[in-house]
């Protein structure tokens, strides 16, 4: 702003100069007079005029451009903490017991999670481009994005992997009365889910690693708006 206010000003003061050297021009060679001063006068307050007007246009632009600036950053506030949102939907919906399904209808339980499963990971998909819209400068977020979208890769796969054995052998869990028959598709069941956690514990504790990398990315990045985000109350 001061750039702009010292250009325009130094526009006015060339033409009132510009006139000043013409008017002592024509005083030296007695050809001013008294009748010069009004025409100078009027000259200089449309110069003034139309550099009040400038200015005040400058001031309406820079207002514009603050407003813009206020809303990009409450955009980039938002799409951060959307971001964080997926994060911690898909952390809760990883941590789910199999075993909270059953005595439920099961079948539909069973599918209706693994539909939110997909739909989490996929918006987190949608939210990571969103957050490198808004923060590509910010390496220390997109890095840690990076590495929470790639370990959610993993996670993704994994479950696709083993959750439909899961849903097969809690199935047949339920659909079993008789002592014999229940007893070993408890062991299967047990044996399915126990291979499931065996392969997905690096990927999940990678994934919460990250996590919480982010966590302490983002600490500092509202401490810079003067706000306190306190991650080590989310850790676990």
């Amino acid at each position: 702003m001061e750039e702009m206010i010292t250009f325009f000003g130094g526009i006015a003061f060339y033409f009132l100069l510009d006139l000043l050297k013409s008017y002592y021009k024509k005083k030296i060679e007695n050809e001013a007079n008294i009748e010069d001063l009004p025409e100078l006068t009027k000259v200089t307050e449309i110069i003034q005029q139309h550099f009040r007007k400038e200015l005040s246009t400058i001031n309406a632009q820079l207002s514009i451009l603050t407003k813009q600036s206020s809303i990009i950053d409450e955009k980039s506030i938002q799409v951060l903490n959307q971001f964080f949102e997926r994060c911690l939907e898909i952390r809760d919906l990883h941590s789910q017991s199999f075993g909270d399904f059953i005595g439920k209808d099961l079948a539909q339980v069973m599918t209706e999670y693994q539909i939110s499963v997909e739909i989490a990971h996929r918006k987190l998909y949608s939210d990571y481009h969103n957050l490198v819209l808004f923060h590509i400068k910010n390496t220390d977020i997109i890095e840690n994005a990076n590495d929470i979208v790639s370990s959610s890769h993993l996670v993704r796969q994994t479950f696709k992997k083993h959750f439909g054995f899961i849903k097969i052998s809690l199935l047949n869990e339920a659909g079993y009365s008789t002592n014999s028959a229940y007893k070993e598709a408890v062991e299967n069941s047990d044996k399915v889910t126990i291979e499931y956690y065996a392969d997905q514990k690096p990927n999940y504790d990678l994934f919460n690693k990250n996590f919480n990398s982010l966590l302490k990315s983002m600490s500092k990045y509202f401490s810079e708006y003067g706000l306190k985000f306190k991650h080590e109350e989310l850790e676990r």
